[in-house]
């Protein structure tokens, strides 16, 4: 999606899966975490809140599905403003990874941990079933069904996770810091799975301090520091040194490496075909 297609779905507030109007939100220590925050997410479009650790991504976060109150300011999913009557539907709207999947997975089995969240919707057996056995198969985790998740790898974990929440069949997708601690492999896995979600139908959020991860697979990035949000934009705002410095972010490995040629691409089939158009030319 173009800067053009962007800024025209963002500014039609009927497409906002999220809306968040100056958001405060201080901590009971007396730390502001959030000042005056606000922004646009629109439905379907794959959105990630990027910024250095400490600058207010997993607290605006935690308001998306109302687990903080705002003290100032509001926010709506889909129209409907995130407070106490709303809670059990908003709930079911939007799903939430967290970073650590420890904090969701806790059963004795992974088929009987995805079943978790289905059971508590009042659903039949069958219904249930149906939809374990489709969220394990989006995330590539049939040959774990039966194995306790206390003994599977992190990254094994937090497909569990993402499994558990599939299951539930939210609009909304939020992931909290999807790559904290996955080595290569994991993380490509996670990608991967990312890049199957999305259907057009389902919003996807992540919050990420991976420049990388955001540059490849975001069509709407924000960038945060000190609780605010600083810029919004498509993924070729991360190539702004001066924005990057500010948000204590780094340029993304493949915006480095084409800086000055004149082009911008996003993944490595994309730097593939611009390296052959060059060597060809």
């Amino acid at each position: 999606m173009d800067k053009q297609n962007l800024d025209k779905v963002v500014a039609d507030n009927n497409s906002a899966a999220v809306r968040i109007d100056e958001l405060s939100y201080r901590y009971p220590d007396g730390t502001n975490a959030l000042n005056g925050v606000s922004l646009t997410i629109p439905k379907g479009v794959r959105t990630a809140i990027l910024g250095a650790n400490g600058c207010g991504k997993s607290t605006l976060f935690f308001h998306i599905n109302g687990l903080l109150s705002p003290h100032t300011g509001k926010v709506y999913v889909f129209d409907d403003e995130v407070k106490k009557a709303n809670l059990k539907k908003i709930r079911q709207q939007v799903g939430f990874v967290f970073a650590n999947p420890d904090s969701q997975v806790f059963a004795t089995s992974v088929r009987e941990d995805i079943a978790f969240g289905p059971r508590n919707l009042s659903l039949t057996e069958e219904e249930v079933h149906l939809r374990v056995e489709w969220a394990m198969e989006q995330v590539g985790i049939m040959d774990l069904a039966n194995r306790p998740p206390q003994n599977l790898s992190l990254g094994q974990k937090k497909r569990v996770a993402i499994a558990g929440v599939l299951a539930m069949k939210p609009d909304i997708l939020v992931f909290d810091e999807p790559t904290v601690g996955l080595d290569p492999a994991a993380k490509r896995q996670l990608f991967s799975i990312l890049n199957k979600l999305e259907d057009g139908n389902r919003t996807i959020i992540i919050s990420t301090h991976d420049v990388d991860l955001a540059y490849s697979w975001a069509e709407q990035i924000i960038v945060m520091s000190n609780g605010q949000v600083v810029k919004i934009g498509p993924p070729e705002i991360l190539c702004d040194a001066e924005l990057i410095e500010r948000a204590a972010l780094e340029i993304p490995q493949l915006a480095q490496a084409f800086c000055g040629s004149g082009y911008q691409p996003r993944t490595a089939a994309e730097a593939n075909r611009v390296i052959s158009k060059l060597i060809n030319s």
